[in-house]
């Protein structure tokens, strides 16, 4: 009982059985196959009620197949989205949030204003440090409050370094972890833009670790 599985060998012992019952009837004379309750009855075939449940066997597995083969169909599909009219009415149709594009559009975005960025060379000698996590998340939370719904791209301007870009991702991702921002999207594939989330919110507004937490970044 250690060393089995008691559930499969049950199953085994009463197929053996069962092949051990239809045996033993296919040796019996084929007139003492029959129902003992009628004498008219044509004989019976041990052998049926296997076939039965083989045959109900390969229906319920030919239809897990076919469910799993929609199942694939339907991961490579990708919906186009609902219409507005089809919207929650509380929800804004020209708005989605973050949960509902997903990280891939904000990290493509990224990538696409990393990849506009000046390459800093320099030899000889390290450079210090020129930006701040925390002295980004006040440039941040400074520029939502005085303009609200910005372009993610214009958080990082054209001549800025891939330095600074990088240092100001990490700070807007600090803000969405601690639910001070939202990220929308008003049409698909279009312009990612950052609000901020209303106070009072609940779950929201999350306390700013202390500074010297941020400048571990």
């Amino acid at each position: 009982m250690r060393a089995l599985d008691i559930n499969v060998a049950g199953e085994f012992v009463v197929m053996a059985a069962t092949l051990m019952l239809i045996k033993s009837r296919m040796l019996l004379p084929v007139d003492e196959r029959t129902d003992a309750a009628d004498d008219d009855a044509e004989p019976i075939d041990p052998r049926l009620d296997l076939v039965r449940q083989l045959v109900e066997y390969k229906r319920y597995k030919d239809a897990a197949n076919t469910f799993a083969q929609r199942e694939v169909l339907r991961a490579a599909t990708y919906p186009k989205g609902a219409a507005p009219d089809q919207l929650p009415p509380e929800v804004d149709a020209a708005a989605k949030k973050l949960g509902d594009i997903g990280t891939a559009e904000l990290m493509d975005a990224f990538k696409r204003v990393l990849e506009r960025a000046k390459e800093t060379v320099s030899f000889g000698h390290l450079k210090m440090m020129r930006w701040s996590v925390p002295d980004k998340i006040n440039t941040i939370l400074g520029r939502i409050t005085a303009h609200p719904h910005v372009r993610f791209d214009t958080l990082f301007p054209e001549d800025a370094p891939k330095g600074e870009v990088i240092v100001t991702f990490v700070a807007l991702l600090e803000l969405l972890r601690l639910r001070h921002l939202t990220v929308t999207q008003t049409e698909n594939f279009g312009d990612l833009y950052i609000d901020a989330i209303p106070e009072g919110t609940p779950d929201a507004h999350l306390p700013l670790p202390a500074f010297d937490e941020l400048d571990t970044f």
